[in-house]
């Protein structure tokens, strides 16, 4: 494949995204690549850890997920349109129909190998009587993670930061074990 064609067919991928998931959802806030191309000053900047300390990230310096891993790591949302997201995916889990019909969730939160159902953690554990669903992203600079709790009609954006890497990603796992501890039980 020339890379004429490979570029079309991304182009086409990030164009059903757009048609078939950002418009019906609403997600108006929502594009491809490092959220703050325009390098406004109102956007935050992703950040990397190097020689003890962190730095920032800017969209002149052209590093960003390859275009080939698009587009796992190349959207970026605001966090209204992440909860939109989110919300249509608690509520197909609940075997509710909104942008897919509740059979085609089903099929994605499905757990085929230790837990992993199609980008989606499904697991079962102690505090919860059914499976959980956990989700999340990272550009290598930006850090998302979510958790679905169906049974009790829960989805929470649990960690949104704009560093990944080693020390970022101890962090959020220690944040998730603190709010696991302390509002991880069901009645």
């Amino acid at each position: 494949m020339t890379n004429t064609n490979l570029s079309s067919c991304f182009n086409l991928t990030f164009i059903l995204i757009q048609d078939e998931l950002f418009s019906p959802l609403d997600m108006n806030n929502t594009g491809f690549g490092p959220p703050n191309l325009d390098d406004s000053s109102q956007q935050a900047s992703g950040h990397y850890y190097n020689n003890a300390s962190w730095h920032a990230r800017k969209p002149s310096d052209g590093v960003y997920v390859p275009f080939v891993l698009g587009p796992a790591g190349r959207v970026n949302a605001d966090l209204n349109s992440l909860a939109k997201y989110l919300m249509a995916h608690l509520e197909g889990s609940r075997g509710e129909n909104n942008i897919l019909e509740a059979s085609s969730f089903q099929i994605l939160h499905q757990a085929v190998d230790d837990g992993y159902a199609m980008g989606w953690g499904a697991f079962n554990v102690d505090w919860a009587k059914e499976k959980i669903l956990t989700h999340g992203g990272s550009n290598t600079f930006w850090l998302a993670e979510w958790m679905i709790i169906p049974e009790e009609n829960i989805a929470v954006m649990m960690i949104i930061i704009n560093a990944s890497g080693d020390n970022a990603n101890q962090a959020s796992g220690e944040i998730l074990g603190l709010l696991i501890n302390r509002y991880g039980t069901t009645q």
